[in-house]
């Protein structure tokens, strides 16, 4: 997934097994999805102990409370370094773990493994590509007067295989406040794909990343997701 800048958040993070454990730490995502966390102490002593750089961890999920997005569960971490001459001003961070996922906004409550219904995702260049726009401009030149419609268009609606249903969709934000100086209407196209019985995250990437190729196939450049959301009906 493509990142435009590094996302850095501090906060407090636990395992749900020790809830009352709270360790300070900073969450790095940078651009390819890729998360890193550093944390100002390890949660165990004698697991950091047994671990090496590239030793499969028992950590999964790490759970946490950041600054601006709240709750965060991070998933997939595959590594853990016991480098203890890394610093962050002036705080020593004695342990660092790389991961593949980070949700952001999902409620912290145990370790369930997570499925969802709905995974909405966007794709580079895809407003050009699907050339669908619900933006009318009048301008009246001889008037001095300018006239913007936006009526957002109809959804388009596929059928796939295991009762996956997949729309191209759009948002859209209406103009900010005050308008006394600027008003604009912005849309963007998205992909949503709808599963009545609640999947595996993986099953959805799988189906975004062959959409993905072919849109790489279709408009004749390399093209990456540029934003993407889930959720799940419970």
């Amino acid at each position: 997934m493509r990142i435009k800048e590094e996302i850095k958040r501090s906060g407090f993070f636990w395992r749900p097994s020790s809830p009352e454990k709270q360790i300070y730490g900073t969450l790095f995502i940078s651009d390819g999805g890729n998360s890193k966390l550093e944390l100002s102490e390890p949660f165990d002593p004698s697991i950091q102990a047994q671990l090496g750089p590239t030793h499969p961890d028992s950590l999964n999920p790490i759970l946490g409370h950041v600054e601006k997005d709240g709750t965060v569960r991070i998933d997939q971490c595959y590594r853990v370094s016991k480098d203890r001459n890394i610093t962050r001003g002036r705080l020593m961070v004695p342990l660092v773990i790389q991961a593949d996922r980070a949700f952001m906004g999902l409620p912290c409550e145990g370790d369930a493994s997570l499925r969802f219904n709905t995974f909405s995702f966007s794709v580079e260049g895809i407003d050009e590509w699907v050339g669908i726009s619900g933006i009318e401009v009048d301008n009246q030149f001889e008037n001095s007067a300018t006239t913007i419609l936006y009526n957002r268009p109809e959804e388009i609606s596929f059928n796939l295989k295991d009762d996956i249903q997949l729309k191209i969709t759009f948002g859209w934000k209406p103009p900010g406040f005050p308008w006394s100086k600027k008003a604009e209407v912005s849309q963007k196209t998205f992909f949503k794909l709808i599963s009545k019985d609640p999947c595996e995250l993986d099953e959805f990437i799988s189906i975004a990343q062959k959409i993905t190729a072919f849109l790489c196939f279709a408009m004749n450049e390399i093209v990456c997701l540029d934003s993407l959301s889930a959720t799940s009906a419970e």
